[in-house]
């Protein structure tokens, strides 16, 4: 299994979608700053907000394609975690929207 990718973010939106194989895509959670795990196979569909840490590594079949979807100009811009990307305007607005009185909320969906 390859070395997990460093958590990162980017101040676009990340969109993915699984063309062939299989791996894990873990995102940190707001507020306890948690992994969620998210194993993913072809034809899945990942959109990732800009400002959220994240990091990809592929499964035990060590195979897996994808193809990046972009809004705009496609940027490809790795910001990893830090002091200075912690104070990142783009991180600051995805944190914002975790501020009001109900909290985050997780919805998970049964296949």
């Amino acid at each position: 299994m390859l070395k997990l990718q460093g958590r990162h973010m980017h101040e676009d939106e990340e969109i993915r979608y699984v063309l062939a194989g299989s791996a894990f895509f873990d995102i940190r959670e707001h507020p306890t700053d948690s992994w969620i795990r998210l194993h993913v196979d072809t034809g899945n569909l990942l959109v990732v907000p800009a400002g959220i840490y994240h990091r990809f590594t592929l499964d035990t079949n060590e195979h897996v394609k994808v193809m990046r979807l972009f809004k705009d100009e496609p940027k490809w811009e790795a910001h990893y975690r830090g002091a200075q990307t912690d104070s990142n305007p783009r991180r600051l607005g995805y944190l914002s929207r975790f501020q009001s009185d109900a909290g985050p909320v997780l919805v998970a969906a049964a296949a």
